[in-house]
């Protein structure tokens, strides 16, 4: 503004008192175009700073068109129904949704980021869906696909051993006592576990987590909040010599039996995990659960020319 503040003065003084030759039709012409560039230098930057202020236009821009984008495109249907069921709030099931979606979205983007996706696009599909897209080439994208659909719910339950293995084979359990089968098929695990329903601690209470080698194997390390830690420490001090079960997505991934109070907020997962499952348990730790199950709707790749192939 002061620049052209400046130019302006300048104008209306040598109209005053130039000679005649600066007063001429040209140098008035040259004088307003001038001032034009200068308000086109000072009008033009501040139309495209609004522009790019707008709410979610970067994020708009980056995936329009992203249903005809080149890359393996999945699209996720999430499963908003239970949700909007089990809300004691009186929100409109439109909001409820959008929330829905919009954690989805956050959820899944902290996975990516956190296997270190080299390309990807992620967008809300149709009312309650979400698509995403990986560029060409992207490494294991069937262990993508795996690390997003798993909701991540992460959960600690104490092992009911009152239930004998026939009632558990044949399914008849106490009330408050659920069946969860084993996360993988192992020899020195259980098929089914007997697992009371109460949920004693979740990821939520985790602060840290880490992937480690133990004695040749990758474990998954973490550390509790100092809440966590106080009330972990109560649970594993009151039922020293019961088995805890670890839960993720209602599978039993391990069961280890507690041996003493663990005081230090801290412990370890193990579960003969490969290196691939260690990191993606890793990652769905430190990303957080997903709102609502998912189900695989569509998958398919678009070449450059703009034709898919696949299954939906």
């Amino acid at each position: 503004m002061g620049v052209r503040r400046g130019r302006i003065r300048a104008a209306r003084s040598t109209n005053r008192e130039c000679p005649a030759m600066l007063c001429s039709g040209n140098a008035r012409n040259w004088l307003i175009l001038a001032i034009c560039l200068v308000g086109s230098v000072l009008i033009v930057p501040g139309a495209l700073r609004a522009q790019a202020e707008s709410p979610g236009d970067g994020e708009r821009a980056a995936v329009q068109g992203l249903a005809e984008k080149e890359g393996i495109h999945l699209v996720f249907d999430i499963q908003t129904d239970d949700v909007l069921r089990e809300s004691p709030e009186a929100t409109a099931d439109s909001e409820l949704r959008d929330d829905v979606v919009r954690r989805t979205i956050a959820v899944l983007r902290r996975r990516l980021e956190a296997i270190n996706t080299p390309t990807f696009w992620i967008d809300r599909s149709g009312e309650s869906g979400v698509r995403v897209v990986f560029s060409p080439g992207v490494r294991d994208p069937n262990g993508i696909k795996d690390l997003l659909g798993g909701t991540g719910a992460f959960t600690f339950h104490l092992i009911d051993e009152r239930v004998a293995s026939g009632d558990l084979d044949s399914g008849q359990v106490p009330p408050g006592t659920v069946v969860m089968p084993a996360a993988r098929s192992d020899a020195h695990m259980p098929a089914r576990y007997a697992v009371r329903a109460k949920i004693e601690m979740s990821s939520d209470d985790i602060r840290e987590v880490e992937v480690r080698v133990v004695g040749g194997q990758p474990v998954v390390s973490f550390r509790f909040s100092p809440d966590g830690a106080s009330r972990f420490a109560t649970l594993t001090a009151d039922n020293i010599g019961r088995a805890l079960a670890m839960v993720l997505d209602g599978a039993v991934i391990s069961a280890p039996i507690i041996r003493e109070p663990i005081l230090g907020g801290a412990g370890i997962i193990s579960g003969g995990f490969t290196e691939r499952e260690a990191r993606d348990l890793a990652v769905v730790l430190r990303s957080g659960s997903l709102p609502a199950p998912l189900v695989l709707r569509e998958e398919r790749s678009v070449d450059p020319s703009g034709d898919a192939a696949g299954s939906q």
